[in-house]
């Protein structure tokens, strides 16, 4: 049985400056979560990412806007990264479109984002497409983060809405 644990957050046009800001959900979550959001890029270049399983200076983080350089501008692609070590554990293609200028006034779209962590497995998708996956054997890349905080955080000159926030302890 699955029980919401959080649900709120609503920030329009956060715009992050060059630190790496972030938006530390209140309190601890367990092991086994499902986090869901939407997300809408609104100009500017830089990274939007969540941490989860965040504990001392070990956590997951999610990566999955990165419009920063021009090589990230070239190819998108999503990164895994456990912080044992700072290793990307799980790479997968960002279908999310580039920002022009030209879309400056532009109603743009919301994306659906869900990162499903049970156990040793983690997933990622954007509106039902799954982005990538990763099994952790507890020793390749540290050992097995369980519990711990989520942050939302993004940085560069990236503008974006978050909105529909839902951690659930599945």
């Amino acid at each position: 049985m699955s029980k919401v644990v959080y649900e709120g957050l609503e920030l329009r046009t956060y715009t992050a400056g060059e630190d790496h800001e972030g938006i530390c959900l209140p309190g601890v979550f367990p092991a086994d979560i499902k986090i869901e959001w939407e997300f809408k890029p609104i100009k500017g270049e830089g990274c939007a990412a969540v941490s989860f399983a965040r504990k001392e200076e070990r956590a997951f983080h999610l990566v999955y806007y990165r419009r920063g350089s021009e090589e990230d501008r070239a190819f998108h692609v999503c990164s895994l990264i456990k912080d044992e070590g700072n290793r990307v554990v799980s790479v997968g293609a960002d279908p999310l479109p580039d920002l022009y200028p030209e879309d400056s006034g532009k109603e743009l779209s919301w994306y659906r984002m869900t990162i499903l962590k049970k156990g040793r497995d983690v997933a990622f998708w954007i509106n039902d497409l799954e982005i990538l996956s990763f099994h952790d054997d507890g020793m390749t890349y540290g050992e097995m983060l369980t519990g711990g905080n989520v942050v939302i955080r993004q940085d560069g000159d990236l503008a974006a809405e978050y909105r529909n926030l839902k951690v659930t302890w599945i």
